[in-house]
């Protein structure tokens, strides 16, 4: 259900279907960039609001007031997303009919059905709903934990930084959560700057000073952190700010010098006519230890 009307989803490009409380600490949707985005099993799940496609309204709104999403997550050409809607009604046998001519230009219909009560619904089509919003990400692991980085890889998911003048991307893959802090929250401890986080203390590391980026001298009143889950915990990457969430399939890549970013940056794409470092975090470790190393 959506803006009062009835929408079906072929019961082949559903994986699950989730409820998510935006009161919830730990399990909400955020928003990276212009795009939102779910942690669902250590991956971030791209989430698309079916009002929003639809241009019957601003359903990220209505969420906000209601506290709740309801969330179909659908796989369709290799891609997983969740479709955001405002009720889950029920599942229903139906007779697929043709769609008519002024709706056969759009991708994300594959069909109509009559309902029992004589009214006609329209048939989602996840692969088209897929190509319309540019979500691409992997699979959505069927296993909770999401196991060692396997670094960046061509056409992932990738979230687009901005860093001292810079912009990086980085692959969700290599994400685990998005989380930002009052600057207040800062600490020190042992010389290094850390924030409180799970009970335990969240080492930060600025990218910048890790790329030489020219940073600000003013400190923002908001920390936007990228988190990581490592074998000895969690660590908090810095960054300016999140610009957006996209994806790197069939952009050429060119290949970093040998020595550019301390070694932290894979490669470079062009992203919405800007030249963007693809940075490979499982590089972080070392280039985190030479710098301790030089100070």
């Amino acid at each position: 259900m959506c803006s009062g009307q009835q929408y079906l989803i072929p019961q082949v490009s559903l994986v699950e279907l989730l409820r998510v409380d935006q009161g919830s600490v730990n399990h909400r949707v955020e928003t990276a960039g212009n795009s939102r985005v779910f942690r669902l099993r250590g991956e971030l799940l791209p989430i698309v609001y079916l009002s929003e496609v639809l241009g019957l309204g601003n359903q990220a709104l209505d969420d906000r007031r209601l506290h709740v999403h309801n969330i179909a997550v659908l796989r369709a050409e290799g891609s997983v997303f969740g479709l955001a809607v405002d009720s889950v009604l029920s599942t229903e046998e139906i007779v697929v009919k043709p769609l008519s001519c002024a709706l056969r230009e759009l991708d994300f219909y594959s069909g109509t059905t009559i309902l029992g009560d004589g009214r006609v619904a329209l048939i989602l089509d996840a692969a088209g709903l897929a190509r319309h919003t540019g979500v691409a990400t992997d699979e959505v692991a069927d296993e909770p934990d999401p196991g060692p980085h396997d670094g960046p890889t061509e056409g992932s998911a990738v979230l687009v930084c901005a860093v001292g003048g810079h912009r990086v991307g980085i692959s969700l893959s290599q994400i685990t959560r998005l989380e930002r802090f009052p600057a207040e929250r800062l600490e020190f401890a042992a010389g290094r700057e850390v924030v409180q986080y799970r009970d335990e203390l969240l080492e930060i590391t600025r990218l910048g000073d890790l790329l030489g980026a020219v940073q600000d001298a003013a400190q923002p009143p908001t920390l936007t952190l990228l988190i990581r889950e490592e074998p000895s915990g969690f660590s908090g990457l810095a960054v300016d700010r999140i610009l957006d969430l996209t994806h790197t399939e069939d952009l050429p890549v060119f290949p970093s010098g040998p020595d550019e970013g301390g070694d932290l940056v894979a490669g470079s794409v062009s992203i919405d006519g800007q030249v963007t470092d693809i940075l490979d975090l499982d590089r972080l470790p070392g280039r985190v230890r030479d710098m301790a190393g030089r100070r």
